[in-house]
C-alpha cells in the first residue's frame, strides 16, 4: 500500500469509526496495514443506508460490495477502489472474513425496509451480524488466542449495544444497557488474562462503560476516549 492509499484509509476510518481508529494507532505498522482495510470495508458497508434512502439504489450499492469482495477471493481483476485495492493487497480476505462481511452486507440491507427492531433479541441478532463480526476478525488478525473467541464476541456485543442502541432502537435502551453491562463485566476479566489483552483489536472495548453512561453519544467524550484507550494499552485491561 502506498502512502496515498494509507492516508485515504486512515482518514476514512477516522471519520467513520473513530473508536477503532484510535485503537489501531497502537498497532505495529504491519498489523495496521491489515486492520485498516478491514475497518475501512466495515465503514463503507455501514454507511450505505445513510447515503442512500431508496431501497433499490441502496441494494445496488451493497451488491457492488458483494461482487467486489467475491472478485478478490476468486483471483479476478480487482476493482479500482482504494478500499478494495487495499483489502486485496492485505491478503486477509479468508473464507471466514468473507462470509462475515457478506452477512454484514445483508444486515445493512434490512435498514432500507425496517425502521424498527421488534424486540431485544431481534436487535441482538442484527448487531451480531452487522457489528460484532468485525471484532472477532480483528482479534484473530491481532493474534488473540482463539480460546478467548467467546469473550471477544461477548465484549464486542456489549460495546455495540452500548454505542448503537440509542440510535437504532431507543425504546430498547434500558434492556440493552442491562445486557451490555452483564456481558462486558463477564468478558472483561477473561480478556485481561489473554496475552493479547491489550491488543489493538480490543482497546476500544475500554469505552463501553462510557457509552453506557452517555446513552451512546459518540462525540461527547472524545478526549476521554484517547485517555481510556491509552490506559487500556498500558495496562492490558479493557
Amino acid at each position: 500500500m502506498n502512502r496515498q492509499g494509507y492516508t485515504y484509509l486512515s482518514n476514512l476510518v477516522r471519520a467513520g469509526e473513530e473508536d477503532r481508529w484510535l485503537a489501531v494507532q497502537y498497532a505495529p505498522f504491519a498489523l495496521r496495514l491489515n486492520l485498516l482495510p478491514l475497518y475501512a470495508t466495515h465503514v463503507e458497508i455501514r454507511r450505505v443506508p445513510t447515503l442512500v434512502k431508496e431501497p433499490a439504489l441502496g441494494e445496488i450499492r451493497l451488491q457492488w460490495w458483494r461482487e467486489a469482495l467475491r472478485e478478490i477471493t476468486n483471483g479476478g481483476p480487482v476493482r479500482r477502489h482504494p478500499v478494495i485495492e487495499a483489502l486485496s493487497l492485505s491478503g486477509i480476505l479468508n473464507p471466514t472474513i468473507l462470509a462475515d462481511l457478506n452477512r454484514a452486507i445483508d444486515a445493512r440491507s434490512r435498514l432500507f425496509y425496517h425502521d424498527r427492531f421488534q424486540n431485544i433479541d431481534d436487535l441482538l441478532d442484527w448487531l451480531r451480524s452487522s457489528e460484532v463480526y468485525i471484532d472477532s476478525a480483528a482479534g484473530s488478525l491481532s493474534g488473540v488466542d482463539s480460546n478467548y473467541a467467546q469473550a471477544v464476541s461477548d465484549a464486542g456485543l456489549a460495546f455495540a449495544l452500548a454505542r448503537e442502541t440509542a440510535a437504532l432502537a431507543p425504546d430498547l435502551v434500558e434492556e440493552a444497557v442491562a445486557i451490555a453491562r452483564d456481558l462486558y463485566h463477564r468478558a472483561r476479566p477473561i480478556l485481561h488474562l489473554t496475552s493479547g489483552g491489550g491488543a489493538p483489536a480490543l482497546l476500544h472495548f475500554s469505552l463501553t462503560e462510557d457509552y453506557l453512561k452517555s446513552a451512546g453519544n459518540r462525540r461527547r467524550f472524545t478526549l476521554r476516549k484517547r485517555t481510556k484507550i491509552f490506559l487500556s494499552m498500558l495496562t492490558g485491561r479493557v
